[in-house]
């Protein structure tokens, strides 16, 4: 958990949502002010999480929400088609709101992948659009670097 906690370290809130909510979260709530579970339509977990005295919500949030968090954690234990199905329309609309702000963000994500180019294949199609797109509504700055 350690490992996944060094790009979210100092932001004000994260989005998260992790297998069980065992390994990352309770490491999270010692470092991040705010963190938002997600139990991504699951009602056993969201109340379980509610009994814990988790921040949650049931369903995915709206890709108009997204954006105001700063760091958003996705880890599945499904392959990338699932995690493709949940979550890339999410990520593509956090990744174009953080550009427009100009804001600093940081994506953790996590699939099973007996397929090694699964993440490179993923990576491009979430980044590929925003490379070398200006960052901020104004239409300057420098744009979005990413390596595989």
């Amino acid at each position: 958990a350690a490992a996944l906690l060094r790009g979210v370290v100092g932001a004000d809130g994260v989005l998260l949502h992790e297998p069980g909510f065992f390994a990352v979260l309770p490491a999270l709530r010692r470092v991040v002010p705010r963190v938002l579970c997600c139990a991504a339509g699951d009602p056993v977990l969201f109340e379980e999480l509610r009994r814990r005295g988790c921040e949650a919500v049931e369903g995915v949030p709206s890709e108009a929400d997204v954006g105001r968090w700063p760091a958003v954690m996705l880890l599945e234990d499904g392959g990338p088609a699932a995690w493709r199905t949940r979550w890339e329309s999410l990520v593509a609309a956090w990744i174009s709101e953080r550009l427009e702000a100009v804001a600093p963000g940081a994506l953790v994500l996590m699939f099973e992948a007996s397929d090694a180019e699964a993440l490179g294949s993923l990576l491009v199609d979430l980044l590929g659009p925003a490379v070398g797109r200006p960052c901020g509504a104004g239409g300057s700055g420098g744009g979005v670097s990413a390596w595989v």
